[in-house]
């Protein structure tokens, strides 16, 4: 399967190690895994992606992060790019500030399969972030993770551990540490 892990800063911080974890898992698994960084980056963190063997696709080649609507243009321009390119299976976003753009934009891009990965808890959206969070849930990605329960608690009300057993449903969320 070809998967698209995408992410807005590959720095050195504990979700871009989650997120490493993720790429080597997937590599190891079989999968072909391009990562897609959208703007800041480490050479270091970069290369480290690269050894996991994920091919790495920086959008901005200055790392640096435009604002407003010419973010959003940003964003369709290079995602488009490497969807027309990649012919993904399945992109992963990992949702970061921006989160819900580029799942938007990889849905309308074609790309059936999209799952989410929050990596802290909703406490720090406000109650229309929350809204926003829940809808992308529902209507735009077949999954939406969180790395802890209290974290999946305090977006969708409701947590459960994914595991073997797990069903998807109408709403799937579900919690598996640190993804």
């Amino acid at each position: 399967m070809r998967v698209v892990v995408c992410i807005p800063c590959l720095l050195t911080g504990g979700t871009e190690v989650q997120t490493l974890n993720l790429v080597q898992a997937l590599v190891e698994g079989g999968h072909e895994v391009v990562t897609v960084c959208y703007f800041e980056y480490s050479s270091v963190m970069v290369e480290r992606f690269r050894l996991a063997g994920s091919r790495v696709e920086l959008l901005g080649a200055d790392g640096s992060r435009p604002g407003g609507w010419r973010m959003v243009r940003f964003l369709y321009e290079g995602l488009r790019r490497v969807v027309r390119r990649e012919k993904p299976d399945v992109a992963h976003v990992q949702y970061m500030a921006p989160g819900a753009i580029p799942i938007v934009l990889l849905r309308l891009m074609g790309v059936k399969c999209v799952i989410a990965t929050a990596h802290t808890a909703g406490d720090i959206y406000s109650r229309p972030g929350l809204r926003l969070v829940r809808f992308i849930e529902r209507h735009w990605v077949k999954v939406f993770t969180c790395i802890t329960e209290a974290a999946e608690r305090s977006f969708f009300g409701s947590s459960r551990l994914y595991d073997e057993d797990t069903r998807l449903g109408r709403h799937n969320h579900f919690t598996i540490y640190n993804a």
